[in-house]
């Protein structure tokens, strides 16, 4: 890890931020050199955390059927990469310095008392609430705010074809079907219709470049909150169903048979989502923990390099496969 700038002790952050985001930038504090933290949890998002596996899945079993393993263990292994990479720029650049020697104290070991236990437990639970609860509070109800509003309910006169041509094509289906196909689309168009399908739309020229429709920038803008999020959107936008996840069938047919899907797509968005700022859990940790110019660097240089990446990648790809 010295090669590329790291200390030692980096290592286990960088581990626990394959789980979360979270504790990893938390355990960062272990590191004596306030240059060796902020380099740490600089790199830290570029790995792949539990949340954004989700995506992985479903992308890759939907367009890598042959082996989907291979596509996510690829995006996992491009996320290490880029995090020493990122580390050996930023050491060379913003952050020159060596790291501090790799000293390690072994104190003396005690058995734990449970007062001591629930005192660790509390304080630490409190220093969450307080520095990342309010900014994590206020994000959700953004979110949730521009995906409800303004609440436009499904036309009737739209909502009885649709109910015509699902029976149609399902003679056998029951009241509930029918029902629950009604109520999908009538989420459908809620979405397409709130805040966060007109951003989607209004954002649409600039992810175009990536290979990007609409929907798949809206399903970006709920990510913010949370990347799983983006599986259960890509359901509501699809006509699928909000409760589905990454091994829907139907969710992952759906995608396969919209023409604004191929597997080049599929390797840049889950690029995309590898290399964007983390959840807002993560963001509020950080910003705890290296101040608000550090945040806003953080959130700033990775929008713009996993643009630049992934629209590079996007567009290789058409050249390559212009000339196939």
């Amino acid at each position: 890890l010295h090669t590329f700038g790291l200390h030692g002790q980096s290592i286990f952050p960088m581990m626990l931020g394959f789980g979360c985001s979270v504790p990893a930038i938390m355990a960062a504090r272990t590191l004596k050199s306030r240059r060796d933290r902020i380099l740490t949890i600089l790199v830290i998002p570029f790995i792949s955390c539990g949340a954004k596996l989700p995506v992985y899945v479903l992308l890759a079993a939907a367009f890598f059927p042959n082996n989907p393993a291979l596509a996510v263990m690829a995006i996992y292994g491009i996320g290490v990469v880029l995090s020493l990479f990122a580390a050996f720029v930023l050491n060379r650049t913003i952050l020159r310095g060596d790291p501090t020697p790799f000293v390690l104290e072994l104190p003396p070991y005690r058995s734990p008392t449970l007062r001591g236990i629930l005192w660790h437990v509390w304080d630490k639970t409190w220093q969450y609430a307080k520095k990342a609860g309010t900014v994590i509070l206020a994000a959700s109800v953004l979110i949730w705010a521009i995906t409800t509003f303004p609440s436009k309910s499904l036309p009737e006169a739209e909502r009885q074809q649709l109910e015509q041509s699902f029976v149609a094509s399902q003679s056998d289906a029951d009241p509930e079907a029918v029902d629950a196909y009604l109520a999908v689309q009538e989420s459908e168009y809620r979405l397409a219709h709130s805040f966060a399908g007109q951003l989607g739309r209004f954002m649409e020229p600039v992810f175009k470049p990536l290979g990007f429709d609409w929907k798949i920038t809206v399903a970006m803008v709920t990510g913010f909150a949370a990347k799983e999020v983006i599986v259960s959107t890509l359901g509501i936008l699809y006509g699928v169903g909000q409760e589905e996840t990454e091994e829907s069938e139907s969710l992952r047919s759906a995608l396969q048979q919209d023409p604004a899907w191929n597997p080049l797509v599929a390797f840049v968005l889950m690029l995309f989502v590898l290399v964007i700022p983390p959840c807002f859990a993560a963001q509020a940790t950080m910003r705890a923990e290296l101040g608000w110019s550090w945040w806003a660097f953080s959130v700033v240089t990775l929008l713009v390099f996993g643009w630049l990446l992934s629209f590079i990648i996007y567009q290789l790809g058409m050249l390559g496969g212009a000339f196939l």
